[in-house]
């Protein structure tokens, strides 16, 4: 497991390739399990009023969606046989980022609004969201035989994706929960 981490930790830091990661199904759904149970603790922190079956839902339907994307795009792009060391490589380091933003979610609170200046958590916040754009593009540039640049455009691309479809699907959950529809826990 240490091993691992350091592959995830060495691929985050642009050191290592997703190509360096052993191919295993094991891996990847124990990294979909974990980042799905990571993710939807970090929602309920943000958003308490959302119940933990609809946080659930949100955050697999957002998963389901995403992965299958990339794995399309790897698909159509001729690297069928680097999807399952891609995805993982997303995963593990989306997990490494995931931890060092839940701190900061429990903090956020707290953060004057504007028109105050924010404080140094979301600073933090917006540089570790940034840094995922550069291991994404890292990831994509060697999983697609890309350059770096069109890696980066692909990363904004998937994260674009990724806050739309976390934007509908928290838009109508908020909208059920302050109409009466959802239970809260």
């Amino acid at each position: 497991m240490l091993r691992l981490l350091s592959i995830f930790l060495a691929i985050s830091f642009g050191q290592k390739k997703p190509q360096d990661l052993p191919y295993s199904i094991q891996l990847f759904w124990f990294l979909m399990f974990a980042a799905i149970i990571l993710d939807v603790v970090n929602l309920r922190i943000i958003l308490p009023m959302i119940s933990a079956e609809w946080g659930i839902l949100t955050i697999v339907s957002h998963s389901v969606i995403y992965y299958s994307c990339l794995a399309l795009l790897l698909l159509l792009m001729g690297f069928s046989d680097r999807i399952n060391q891609t995805i993982n490589s997303t995963l593990g380091c989306g997990l490494i980022i995931s931890l060092l933003m839940t701190p900061l979610y429990l903090i956020m609170d707290d953060i004057p609004k504007p028109p105050e200046l924010p404080g140094l958590p979301v600073f933090i916040y917006l540089a570790l969201n940034i840094w995922m754009l550069f291991i994404n593009a890292h990831i994509l540039r060697h999983a697609l035989s890309i350059h770096f640049v069109i890696g980066f455009i692909l990363s904004l691309g998937f994260f674009i994706l990724s806050m739309l479809i976390g934007d509908w699907f928290v838009t109508d959950l908020v909208s059920e929960t302050t109409s009466g529809s959802l239970e809260y826990d």
